[in-house]
């Protein structure tokens, strides 16, 4: 620790393989991990200030001796460093690749490999550690495993989501189809029983009376365009997609006045058409 405190130690980094190392300047070692209590500086720093001076072109320091004080790192090590960072690092690729296509399941497993593989790059190259590109590739575990974990989470609300519409699925194909039943009937009263009574009002002896079509028949055409407006909105993209019958349920029940005005008066319609009946 003592001397440690001697002279400045200055930090410099190996252009190839991205490795920081120190330099002491009045004791001239050079060693991988900095020394407790010592105080650093950049290269360049002294570089810029070497350029400005006269007579100043210092050559960089030699790195630090294989097996000394910080640890070294021999050639055939930053030679498989650097391979093993490259494949890693080409599996980030793929695995964006697969991500940004929308292939959930195959970028979950992407990002996995891609974690699996830096791991074993930083397990197997611990005199690596505290360089630039170290904590590099521990930043990029970090976002990968956090990606990964965002797209499962994704992939289990998609699942929660398929089974929940397949369940719901024939419950909106039944009031679809209710309501296309419900709408064909309507129709057909219109068209078979009220529109020729009506025109029957203008003949000379015509079978009901205006107050009895009133009576009989109600709101009823009110009735038939709030079921035409109900099964436009069941056609829509949110329901026969998406599901989402709510909003057009919603929206319906804004105009549930006509169905409550023909409900109050029905007992007053069958009454009066059983007294017609009765009286032919």
């Amino acid at each position: 620790a003592e001397a440690a405190t001697v002279g400045t130690w200055t930090a410099y980094t190996d252009d190839e393989t991205g490795t920081t190392y120190y330099h002491n300047d009045v004791t001239n070692e050079s060693v991988w991990e900095i020394p407790e209590g010592a105080v650093v500086v950049r290269g360049e720093d002294l570089d810029a200030a070497s350029s400005n001076s006269e007579g100043g072109d210092e050559s960089v320091p030699s790195f630090p001796a294989q097996g000394g004080g910080g640890g070294g790192k021999s050639a055939s090590t930053s030679e498989s460093w650097l391979k093993a960072v490259d494949e890693a690092y080409s599996l980030v690729e793929a695995a964006k690749h697969q991500d940004e296509t929308g292939n959930t399941r195959a970028a979950i497993e992407a990002y996995k490999a891609v974690c699996d593989a830096f791991i074993g790059i930083l397990e197997k190259h611990p005199d690596a550690k505290g360089t630039g590109q170290y904590s590099m590739i521990e930043a990029q575990v970090e976002a990968m495993m956090k990606r990964g974990k965002e797209l499962k989470a994704r992939e289990e609300e998609l699942e929660t989501k398929a089974e929940r519409d397949k369940k719901k699925r024939p419950v909106v194909k039944e009031l679809v189809e209710t309501e296309k039943q419900y709408n064909a009937n309507v129709k057909e009263m219109l068209h078979h029983y009220f529109k020729p009574l009506q025109e029957n009002l203008m003949s000379l002896s015509p079978v009901v009376t205006s107050a009895d079509l009133d009576t009989i028949f109600q709101n009823v055409e009110d009735l038939m365009g709030h079921s035409d407006a109900l099964l436009q909105d069941l056609s829509q993209d949110e329901v026969t997609s998406e599901l989402r019958v709510g909003p057009a349920l919603e929206r319906s029940m804004r105009h549930v006045g006509v169905y409550r005005q023909y409900v109050t008066r029905l007992d007053r319609s069958t009454a009066r058409l059983r007294e017609l009946q009765g009286d032919k």
